[in-house]
């Protein structure tokens, strides 16, 4: 019980130091604070290699999401790459690769329950984003209420689609 108290806690405490530090151009900061939390879990777990794997696939997965974003101009990162601006920042994979470290513990719950994972989807996934919008981590570039309604969008499928990808890479893993 105590890991997952811990593990969601640390998500919190990581997105918080990524989208602050990309607020106030600190960057490696954030990503600092998530390679510290991410090491305590791989301390914590018991199935490293099957954590190890899942985190680097969802990490990648959802850069590419977040690099979608930025390509169709949905959202503009603060912190970017100068020579690649469609490119999700570092920070946003350190947020994608800490979130992934929850999907076995903290939000162990959703697994198989997609439904659920489609509507905390798209509620979640939008105020994120609208959160770091406020703080400065990231603009958004068209209308506010249509952004947050292409976020949901992209949120209820991305979100289910993770803890699937998650739930048969750990079948396959224990196999």
């Amino acid at each position: 019980m105590a890991v997952k108290v811990f593990n969601y806690l640390s998500y919190y405490v990581g997105w918080l130091a990524c989208v602050y530090g990309a607020a106030y151009g600190m960057s490696a900061m954030g990503v600092a604070v998530v390679a510290l939390l991410v090491l305590i879990h791989f301390v914590l777990t018991h199935t490293l290699r099957e954590e190890i794997m899942m985190i680097a696939v969802i990490g990648v997965l959802g850069t590419l999401v977040d690099s979608f974003q930025a390509a169709t101009g949905l959202l503009i990162y603060q912190g970017g790459y100068a020579k690649a601006p469609w490119l999700g920042p570092i920070w946003i994979t350190a947020i994608w690769v800490l979130f992934a470290s929850t999907i076995n513990w903290s939000f162990g719950w959703l697994k198989g329950r997609t439904w659920l994972a489609v509507v905390l989807g798209a509620m979640g996934g939008p105020l994120s984003y609208a959160a770091g919008e406020r703080i400065g981590a990231v603009r958004f570039q068209y209308d506010y209420v249509l952004t947050m309604l292409a976020l949901a969008a992209i949120w209820s499928l991305v979100l289910p689609a993770f803890f699937t990808l998650a739930h048969r890479m750990t079948r396959l893993t224990a196999a």
